[in-house]
């Protein structure tokens, strides 16, 4: 890592920017660790069409990437998501509630 400072320096100062611009945040092991737990008691079902999704507790916080799909085909159904559009893939933030289901047209 000393022979290249300027590598780890790059990254850092890529990880202010994105983080300024709220892209980007660290995370500790043991948050990685809650969030996995949860991603795991999440039942999930997606057929390329509809995606369903429900947990226990809240799904907030958990995403999914449709692939080949653009935002304004996605229709929300039932519970709350954030679209985000890369033109290739949408991603999908669930925001509140422990039921999603969204269509795509």
């Amino acid at each position: 890592a000393a022979r290249r400072i300027d590598v780890i320096a790059d990254l850092l100062d890529r990880a202010r920017q994105l983080e300024s611009a709220g892209r980007f945040r660290w995370y500790r092991m043991d948050d990685l660790a809650r969030h996995m737990a949860r991603r795991e008691q999440t039942e999930w079902a997606w057929d390329g069409r509809t995606l369903r999704a429900n947990h226990r507790e809240s799904l907030a916080g958990l995403t999914w990437r449709l692939r080949g799909v653009k935002a304004e085909q996605v229709l929300i159904e039932q519970g709350s998501a954030r679209l985000h559009d890369d033109g290739e893939h949408v991603l999908v933030e669930a925001l509140a509630g422990s039921q999603l289901q969204l269509a795509v047209r």
